[in-house]
């Protein structure tokens, strides 16, 4: 039996009939836009803060708190962001959710030199995922039928997250590793909750043995956590692999207003 390395970013295929679609990222939910109606107020002046939600991803994201903070002396007067389901893209159109918030500039006599500049920032918690759009193609044979394997490796990432691989390709009926590293990237933070902080779902099911992990605690920002499944058939076939990692994440963005002192 020989065996071959392949070795790249993403899924490769260079056995002929093998499939040839790469792995690439679901898109995840991004803040598209914080900006004042008007970001130069004078004194006891209100504005409008309008913050736009984009989900361009195949599954509904739902956020679960909208925060504004930093505000400084401005005064938040009323709000229309809640928690609210964001749904999927459709045909190549994202989910969005718009929503805004009334802020009022401080009198003239509570404002100083370094008080004329405000940063307001948006925190936005949502349920994220990292998830393949196509799945890792694998391919299982008999044993007397593996005349010539590969090693593959896979890559993808959402900007938050990102998941590797290596598996060989074709596979034994009787079952093969896949050894896979989870990163946390730089964009966003990742929520700590008080049971796992990532769970991880595998389809299809009847691929997966006992010894695949179904929750992890998240690394640290840079670092990176391995794991592996073993994946088996009960018969010669071609499958599409699609780990899904589950997690909370929230998502900031800032803003400027300017007072003018008189």
């Amino acid at each position: 039996m020989a065996v071959v390395v392949v070795s790249s970013g993403c899924t490769g295929s260079s056995v002929p009939g093998a499939p040839s679609t790469d792995a690439e990222a679901d898109p995840t939910l991004s803040i598209t836009e914080l900006s004042p109606v008007d970001s130069a107020l004078n004194p006891s002046q209100g504005t409008v803060l309008r913050m736009t939600l984009e989900n361009r991803g195949s599954a509904d994201r739902e956020v679960t708190d909208i925060q504004l903070s930093n505000t400084g002396l401005l005064e938040v007067e009323s709000t229309s962001c809640e928690p609210v389901t964001v749904r999927a893209s459709v045909e190549g159109s994202p989910g969005t959710y718009r929503c805004t918030w009334q802020v009022r500039a401080p009198e003239n006599s509570e404002l100083t030199v370094s008080d004329r500049s405000f940063s307001p920032t948006a925190s936005v918690t949502y349920d994220s995922a990292l998830r393949t759009q196509n799945g890792v193609p694998l391919r299982f044979r008999e044993t007397d039928q593996l005349d010539s394997v590969e090693s593959r490796s896979f890559s993808f990432s959402n900007g938050e997250l990102s998941l590797s691989g290596t598996y060989d390709f074709p596979m034994p009926l009787s079952g093969s590793s896949i050894d896979m590293e989870v990163a946390v990237g730089e964009t966003g933070r990742m929520v700590e909750t008080s049971g796992p902080e990532m769970t991880i779902d595998y389809r299809p099911e009847y691929l997966v043995s006992s010894d695949c992990p179904t929750s992890l605690d998240k690394p640290d920002v840079g670092n990176s956590r391995r794991f592996s499944c073993t994946v088996s058939s009960d018969a010669a076939s071609t499958e599409r692999f699609s780990p899904t990692i589950l997690y909370k994440q929230t998502k900031t963005q800032s803003t400027t207003v300017t007072v003018q002192k008189r």
